[in-house]
């Protein structure tokens, strides 16, 4: 569906709905309405098998009410007109009777958005999309022996949306792509993997990697055979961006969204305005990040996309918030409303996380250091909210000595510690820059699309 046929499909809806939220607010001080339409698809081809599966349609309303105390909704899977009229009568009569003034309902705005491709996913044919999956596992598979397997994955999926309230009628379809390939190693005796991402919001053209990327993770896969384990304790440590983006998302990450705060399960809340790292260590979640994997136009509660500046040299400034708990914590609105699907409701939930970059070259980072590690892949990471402890898993690394990379390997290691502890450690932040498409849960559902990543770091961490 392309944009035009999206904005003529909802067009009857742009001039109903509207009326359907005024009708509401005779009875609520705040009424919206948010219309999806979602699709995509998934190619996998490996050395044995090859499949492709479609994302089901998906379409769907929501309405929501807020009485001045709680946040009511009701969805239903039509975009039916008369449904959504009963539906918004049905919300409307379970009203107390008294409505409280009319909450302020943003900037009027109107418009639609639709992200730029080179390519649009949805034009190119699916034959493409195999044969992209099955040459580039060809050619991993080719470049060494020890190579048992490889798999190449691309995924793709577009979310369409209307919101509308009494100021918005505002539209937005976003289309992400990303793509995996992987190589599986073994000498006979033991197995080893390594994978490498790409991905964003865009077109087809996301889905692509250089030989130089193949080389790399054949040759990591086949060096980590020889792998070791790292022996527990602290040490100076230089992290790479896809490890730093998971150490991003961890620390500060579930603990301030602000639902947590609602719920008195986040140790964060006691460090609101205070220095909780490192002068030189700034930290941002920007949905308004052209391209990156979490970006969208404006989030499922209608709020225009904007960056959040959760840490100011190393000053913990704000958190992420939702309609519901910006009006229960009397907080700043952030563009971080979002829901999985219509059949959830919203919560506050992170887009893109990252570290901001600093001034150092990359190579500075690891001189000094007479005995450390350099943590090149990220596997896992989860916090405790309530305490702000956190625990990183990093795949693989390497021992650095005298100032230099050597060719020791070790795999599985683990950053365990008091997020303030960690990041008051960072002394150093380099210049580069990254991001990593993923996906994010809210404790073990609510996914969401989200990236991390930002420079290197060099810190002090204990390791295990």
């Amino acid at each position: 569906m392309s944009q035009t046929e999206f904005e003529a499909a909802t067009a009857g809806l742009r001039d109903l709905l509207p009326s359907l939220i005024a009708d509401l607010e005779q009875a609520y001080p705040y009424a919206a309405a948010v219309v999806t339409d979602t699709a995509g698809l998934e190619v996998s081809v490996d050395t044995r098998k090859q499949t492709v599966n479609f994302r089901q349609p998906m379409r769907g309303t929501v309405f929501t009410v807020f009485d001045g105390r709680t946040v009511h909704e009701l969805a239903t899977s039509s975009w039916d007109p008369g449904e959504l009229t009963r539906l918004a009568a049905r919300l409307k009569g379970r009203a107390l009777g008294l409505r409280p003034p009319l909450i302020e309902a943003g900037q009027p705005e109107s418009g639609h958005h639709v992200g730029a491709a080179l390519r649009p996913a949805e034009s190119v044919p699916l034959d493409e999309k195999v044969a992209f999956c099955a040459s580039t596992r060809a050619a991993l598979a080719a470049l060494d022996q020890r190579i048992v397997n490889a798999m190449v994955a691309y995924t793709e999926g577009t979310e369409r949306k209307l919101f509308v309230n009494r100021s918005k009628v505002v539209s937005d379809e976003v289309t992400r792509v990303s793509a995996r390939s992987i190589a599986f190693a073994s000498d006979g005796g033991q197995a080893r993997y390594y994978m490498t991402r790409a991905g964003g919001t865009g077109g087809f053209e996301l889905a692509a990697f250089t030989p130089e990327e193949l080389e790399r993770v054949v040759k990591v896969a086949v060096d980590l055979l020889g792998a070791g384990k790292v022996d527990p304790g602290t040490y100076p440590v230089v992290v790479h961006p896809e490890v730093g983006g998971i150490i991003a998302h961890e620390a500060f990450g579930h603990g301030v969204e602000l639902d947590m705060f609602l719920k008195g399960r986040a140790r964060a809340q006691e460090y609101l305005g205070r220095q909780v790292a490192a002068d030189l260590v700034s930290l941002v979640d920007d949905p308004s990040l052209p391209g990156a994997y979490g970006s969208y136009a404006f989030d499922d509660e209608g709020q225009r996309s904007a960056p959040t500046p959760i840490l100011t040299r190393g000053v913990f400034l704000e958190g992420l918030s939702d309609f519901a708990t910006s009006a229960a914590l009397r907080a700043k609105r952030t563009a971080n409303g979002r829901r999985q699907d219509f059949r959830r409701k919203a919560y506050p939930r992170m887009s893109n996380t990252f570290f901001v970059p600093g001034q150092t070259p990359v190579g500075a980072l690891f001189e000094g250091i007479k005995d450390g590690f350099y943590l090149e892949s990220g596997l896992s990471g989860m916090e405790d909210p309530k305490d702000w402890g956190i625990q990183v898993i990093a795949y693989h690394g390497r021992r650095i000595r005298n100032g230099k990379l050597t060719g020791d390997y070790i795999t599985n290691v683990g950053i365990t510690g008091f997020v303030p502890d960690l990041l008051m450690s960072i002394d150093a932040v380099a210049n580069d820059f990254g991001l990593h498409p993923g996906g994010c849960g809210k404790g073990h559902k609510e996914f969401v699309p989200v990236s991390t990543g930002g420079p290197h770091l060099r810190m002090k961490a204990r390791l295990g």
